[in-house]
């Protein structure tokens, strides 16, 4: 007996490259939080030793956030869940 393909949403990825995309993901985060008020503080002329309580600011409510969001609605049902709650948000049926 032949087994059915797996769908991409239900594969394992390898924990090596599950860790590498995972520590891409925090790079891409922290680099945009940062950004953020590096280009808007000196384009709005604010002093460069302000810029880092207001960097702090913004990964601290980005941390929390994420927390948070892990905490309330981290992961919950099953993957056909998901995969229905997905193929709604995207108009299918």
């Amino acid at each position: 007996m032949t087994e059915a393909a797996v769908h991409p949403v239900d594969e394992k990825i390898p924990l090596p490259r599950l860790a590498a995309l995972g520590f891409q993901h925090v790079l891409v985060m922290y680099a945009r939080a940062i950004a953020v008020p590096l280009i808007i503080g000196r384009a709005l002329k604010h002093m460069a030793h302000g810029l880092h309580l207001l960097a702090s600011g913004i990964l601290l409510t980005t941390i929390s956030a994420v927390l948070l969001n892990m905490f309330f609605n981290g992961a919950k049902g099953s993957v056909a869940e998901a995969r229905t709650a997905a193929m709604q948000a995207e108009g299918g049926h």
